[in-house]
């Protein structure tokens, strides 16, 4: 396992099946000794928190919510002044991913843009330690994001869950970006 593997695990929809990873995913951070404070706060509620109520707020904060969504899960929605979806950054990144060596299948349910794809897509990098290829799409994409996408979810969120996740996911994306 490696950091965004972890962080990956931590912000996709709380199924049983990701939620049942959950400890081996706290244990793995808690002994990689980064943002320590972040990580054993996020352990206590990992423990603590009704999974039901996790599912709902995932759902309320990046699904759907009426009358509109509190916390875009795009990319383009951040970096776009139009704020839509699917803008021209999505073919950069759909480009990173060939160059890499994936493609999206036709069925894949989401957007390439989405935040859980793109820590996802960091941790394939690292695993097959694609560096180069890594830090450029740490700064040509999830830094130029990550932090509004942090401040949002602090600010929308009803679960504190969520906001120690996203200032942990804020923050080892800016040190992975700038020391790397």
């Amino acid at each position: 396992m490696n950091i965004f593997r972890a962080l990956t695990y931590l912000s996709l929809f709380p199924g049983d099946e990701i939620v049942k990873l959950w400890p081996d995913v706290i244990d793995f951070l808690l002994q990689s000794g980064r943002e320590r404070d972040l990580v054993e706060r996020l352990s206590l509620h990992v423990e603590r928190e009704n999974v039901e109520r996790l599912r709902v707020e995932y759902t309320r904060l990046f699904i759907s919510s009426y009358p509109e969504l509190p916390v875009s899960p795009y990319e383009s929605t951040y970096i776009t002044e139009e704020k839509r979806v699917m803008a021209d950054c999505v073919d950069d990144i759909t480009g990173m991913y060939k160059n890499a060596g994936l493609e999206l299948r036709e069925d894949f349910p989401d957007l390439p843009d989405h935040f859980s794809v793109e820590l996802s897509f960091l941790d394939y990098l690292e695993e097959k330690k694609l560096y180069e290829q890594k830090q450029e799409f740490l700064n040509k994409h999830l830094i130029k994001w990550i932090s509004e996408l942090s401040k949002k979810v602090r600010q929308n969120t009803k679960v504190e869950f969520y906001r120690i996740l996203f200032d942990l996911v804020e923050r080892v994306i800016t040190d992975e970006a700038k020391n790397r």
